[in-house]
């Protein structure tokens, strides 16, 4: 049953009840903050007409579900003129209630801005065309600040060492840029200097005649090589971990001081610093295969990955965090893996708790769906165009170093942008910003050109609904689509049957544990016959009838996956950790979970809890889109609703699509997958519009 506020105070807004009543997606949460901010003493509303009382209550309802949907802000210039709520279809109506649109721009900002003026420290701040909570708008700008410290920040670095040591890296590559381009020779001592700099009216490089004649791989290590914050972007398959290892390897080797660096590696969640361990520590093995690689530089690279709450170090029962500005972490390079899934608020923190002379590279999925949490921390940072293309362009200067060290010429912008120029008119004049700091990887090397999985994520992606659903029904050897109606439970319990019964007949947890790792049903939603919790109920219900687990409803046994929904930071479980029960050595039921933070990167190690010890979890043969990110399964099954749904999106789409390796199950109506693919995730944000400012 949804609270009832009072709103004696709130002239002429209807109740909770009738807005419910009224709209689709009220929630008592949005009420609730616009309420308390409406109602607080100064606010000064007895001056306005009963009209504009209804516009502030509604636009500050709309900001905190733009907050709940993961915005950081409300763009007014975007959002004006557009319906913000609709209403409830109810075939009873003689008249249909209208929805409730915003107001027209100029006006609906005039309005907040009189509302606003000189009132301080208000919990509210507007800001250009966006509206903000005061805190979201205090962590933009000082991530902004931070990030705008370190885009333009490089180091010196012995180019005639760094030269060698990437020709180590890259030995299929070394002797192509002589051959290409003699004359680098004569450039030999132009980044040998301190800082060297380069007149603006330099000749640019030409770009290369097209990109796929480009290492990008070898092209992002000679980027960050020297670079105290780089970002390395790029989908499934496409050597991110092989990069950034080459990376740290060379900022290792090319390391002056008797005194190691200190070096860690981070992740978001358990699971993705599980996976970037196993990444890292297989990565390591190939390079150390390649003559010349010293092992002792790759001996201070960490074989375990940690995750963000646990590098800052939580103190329970506090927002805070042990590390902050006022003490930062002991270290000097930082691998922050999966940045997608980072929101606005986690990575004010991290970089606030950064030592001032760290370095920080960054990788991350820019078409993977963003943090649950506000905030695209990772979009504002490699921006891409409306097209949702990367039109990469370096300094003349970056450009200059890259090719001195890799015989490579990349796309410049030779002309100083103006930072202050609006977006639209730099796209109008063809100027582009200059991202030193990032680097597009491409090519994948896990789905390879004639790869159906890797042509439908391209073509989804790219929101290509018709080529999309050609590649999704073609069903090839890797891709199966299936859709009729009444017939998901028939189609699950193949999958059932097929993946999940050598789980709970398997002969050790060693071999459970493989198992769970082959197969996956993913669900784009929690509710309805399509989401994950009626998915999971059918899985045991399925599994019930074919005898393989008890007939009682809600019991432990061997077999059962779980996953934990709430952080305890006492037992070491966090939110998204999967654990898998099965007995132990004296007979009893215990939860497994894998101890790859710990450092086994071949074969799983464990720890075992007492079921009765876990903190909040759920059973996991399904789970939703959202949760795999940082995950990947040899096979997966994506189930689509019935209906198209608002957050149903291309993104979430492309998620679920690159979390499978090798075989993919689509169950999914067409009219569903064509809104889906026609529907981009939009986050509203300022930190890109700061990030490239001249403030």
């Amino acid at each position: 049953m949804q609270p009832v506020y009072t709103h004696s105070a709130l002239f002429n807004v209807p109740s909770l009840d009738q807005l419910s009543a009224q709209y689709e997606d009220w929630a008592a949460i949005d009420y609730y903050l616009a309420e308390q901010l409406f109602t607080l003493p100064g606010h000064g509303v007895e001056s306005l007409s009963s009209g504009d009382h209804e516009i502030l209550f509604y636009t500050l309802a709309a900001l905190s579900r733009a907050l709940r949907d993961g915005h950081s802000c409300l763009d007014l210039q975007l959002l004006a003129g557009q319906v913000l709520w609709e209403p409830r279809t109810q075939a009873s109506e003689q008249t249909p209630q209208p929805p409730w649109v915003a107001p027209e721009f100029v006006a609906w900002r005039g309005l907040l801005a009189g509302w606003l003026l000189e009132r301080g420290e208000w919990p509210v701040v507007l800001d250009r065309h966006r509206l903000y909570l005061r805190r979201y708008f205090q962590y933009e700008v000082r991530l902004a600040q931070h990030f705008r410290r370190l885009r333009t920040s490089v180091r010196f670095i012995d180019s005639q060492r760094a030269r060698e040591t990437l020709a180590l890296l890259f030995p299929s590559t070394a002797a192509q840029k002589a051959e290409a381009h003699p004359a680098l020779s004569q450039q030999a001592t132009l980044f040998d200097e301190l800082d060297a700099e380069t007149d603006g009216g330099a000749e640019a490089f030409p770009t290369a005649p097209g990109s796929a004649a480009l290492d990008w791989q070898k092209i992002a290590v000679a980027n960050a090589v020297r670079r105290q914050w780089s970002v390395i972007a790029g989908g499934p398959g496409t050597g991110k971990t092989t990069s950034v290892l080459k990376i740290l390897y060379a900022m290792v080797a090319l390391h002056k001081s008797d005194e190691p660096l200190r070096v860690r590696l981070a992740a978001p969640t358990g699971k993705a610093a599980q996976r970037l361990t196993e990444s890292i520590n297989q990565a390591k093995s190939r390079l150390a295969e390649l003559p010349g690689i010293r092992h002792s530089v790759l001996d201070q690279i960490p074989n375990v990955a940690t995750t963000l709450h646990r590098l800052l170090g939580v103190i329970p029962n506090d927002y805070r965090f042990r590390h902050h500005a006022d003490r930062p972490l002991a270290l000097d390079i930082l691998l922050v893996d999966e940045v997608s899934m980072v929101d606005l608020p986690m990575m004010t923190r991290l970089m606030e708790a950064l030592p001032e002379n760290a370095r920080v590279i960054m990788l991350g999925d820019a078409d993977q769906l963003p943090s649950v949490a506000a905030g695209s921390v990772l979009a504002d940072m490699a921006p891409r165009d409306r097209s949702g293309q990367a039109d990469l362009r370096f300094s003349v200067e970056n450009a200059q170093w890259i090719e001195h060290l890799t015989g490579y010429r990349v796309p410049v912008q030779p002309v100083a942008v103006d930072l202050n120029t609006p977006a639209e008119i730099r796209a109008a004049l063809g100027q582009h910003l200059p991202l030193d700091h990032v680097v597009f990887l491409t090519k994948s090397h896990r789905f390879s050109d004639q790869s159906a999985i890797g042509r439908l994520a391209k073509s989804v992606i790219a929101g290509d609904t018709k080529t999309s659903w050609q590649n999704l029904t073609h069903n090839d050897d890797d891709i199966q689509h299936a859709y009729h109606v009444g017939g998901l439970s028939a189609w699950l319990d193949d999958l059932i049957e097929r993946y999940y019964r050598p789980i709970i007949q398997a002969r050790s947890i060693e071999a459970a544990w493989h198992a769970l790792g082959q197969f996956r049903i993913l669900a784009a939603t929690r509710i309805g016959p399509e989401g994950v919790g009626a998915l999971n109920e059918h899985v045991e219900s399925r599994l019930r009838y074919l005898g393989l687990i008890p007939a009682r409803v809600n019991e432990w046994y061997p077999g059962r996956p779980v996953m934990v929904t709430q952080n305890h930071y006492g037992l070491r479980l966090f939110n998204g950790d999967v654990g898998l029960c099965w007995l132990t050595e004296d007979g009893s039921l215990g939860v497994y979970f894998d101890r790859g933070e710990q450092g086994a990167a071949e074969q799983a190690q464990f720890r075992i809890l007492s079921p009765g010890r876990l903190p909040a979890h759920e059973t996991v043969y399904a789970m939703t889109i959202h949760k795999t990110q940082g995950s990947e399964f040899t096979r997966v099954a994506v189930v689509m609703p019935e209906r198209p749904q608002r957050l149903v999106s291309r993104e979430l789409v492309y998620t679920g699509i690159t979390r499978s390796k090798e075989k993919l199950y689509i169950w999914c109506p067409h009219r569903v997958w064509e809104t889906a693919v026609n529907t981009p995730v939009r986050r509203y944000s300022g930190l890109g519009e700061r990030l490239f400012s001249a403030e």
